[in-house]
């Protein structure tokens, strides 16, 4: 597997003279820095005059479609994309490494005669056939940057206000381990490109509606401490989201709730799905504890102070005990 830079991945935009379309998609629930990433690189090769569409497996989260203003952003539907992905095709995956995370437009995606993947997380899949990796990376959107800053192009205001979300959101409001100077020096850049900080951030953080905060209260109230109170556990059944009249839309941000209180340094939220038997399992850590491992016991993946898994025909009462106790090695 050859490790590009930003470099290379504009020289590989700017002579493919194979490929008569792009498609750019990024992983199920996409977060801020997936949509910022996508509308980033979108930008870029309009500016380029090359053909691109954003086409997701999942839809866009509410607090994100503003970002879309031109409604470009595509949600997979077979019967309507299948035909787009051919060997003249280059398809553009980004902010993941695992194939598995596309869902159903993965195999679409495979059958495409040339994938690029832009990433900043760790132990890559062997899937694709260019890689720009960089895990001292504090978001995807930040390479997505540098790749800009490659080409010839002024970066649109689109661009800067969509990439500055991904890493504003990536980097936890600019307050987890792999910000650096860098990634001030690049948001100084959006600014001055069009991004607004406050607008930005009270758009994705200051909109939440009175369900959601019910929902917040409730899921607040149901938090646990186990290991000597180094452990906050989050439940979150579904029977919640009915009572409140939410979704699971609106549990951004809940991950990292329990890391407020003190002594504790491990949060993990288990969410039950709608789907029957689906759980969702969010790891956030702080002070030297990787929480990557431990999602891996469970089929997933990520950081290794925010990760997260998915559990399939899992039992919620079970699962929470086996969390609780896999999670006892950590300390």
């Amino acid at each position: 597997m050859k490790e590009l830079n930003a470099k290379d991945i504009l020289n590989i935009l700017e002579n493919n003279d194979g490929v008569d379309n792009y498609i750019i998609t990024t992983h199920i629930n996409p977060d801020g820095d997936a949509i910022g990433s996508a509308l980033g690189i979108y930008e870029l090769l309009q500016k380029m005059n090359e053909k691109a569409r954003i086409i997701n497996i999942s839809s866009t989260p509410d607090e994100l479609i503003f970002l879309d203003e031109n409604k470009i952003i595509e949600q997979f539907e077979l019967e309507k994309h299948a035909e787009l992905f051919d060997e003249k095709t280059c398809t553009i995956i980004l902010d993941l490494n695992d194939p598995k995370r596309l869902g159903e437009i993965g195999k679409l995606c495979l059958s495409c005669g040339e994938i690029i993947v832009i990433d900043h997380h760790l132990f890559p899949k062997p899937f694709a056939h260019h890689y720009y990796m960089d895990v001292e990376s504090a978001s995807t959107a930040e390479m997505v940057w540098k790749i800009w800053q490659e080409s010839a192009h002024s970066l649109s205001e689109i661009a800067a206000k969509a990439i500055y979300v991904g890493i504003m959101t990536d980097t936890g409001s600019f307050r987890f381990d792999r910000t650096s100077a860098d990634t001030f020096r690049i948001c100084a850049n959006l600014l001055d490109n069009g991004a607004d900080p406050e607008y930005l951030y009270n758009m994705i953080h200051g909109r939440n509606s009175h369900a959601g905060l019910r929902l917040l209260g409730s899921s607040l109230n149901s938090i646990e401490l186990h290991h000597g109170g180094r452990l906050s556990l989050m439940l979150l059944p579904h029977k919640i989201f009915e009572e409140t009249g939410t979704s699971q839309k609106d549990t951004e941000g809940f991950a990292s709730q329990g890391l407020k209180i003190a002594g504790v340094n491990l949060a993990i939220t288990i969410t039950e799905l709608k789907s029957p038997d689906e759980l969702r399992i969010s790891f956030r850590s702080r002070d030297g504890i990787s929480t990557r491992e431990l999602a891996e016991e469970f089929g997933g993946g990520g950081h290794s102070y925010a990760s997260g898994a998915r559990v399939k025909n899992g039992d919620f009462n079970k699962i929470k005990e086996v969390v609780i106790k896999s999670a006892k090695a950590l300390f």
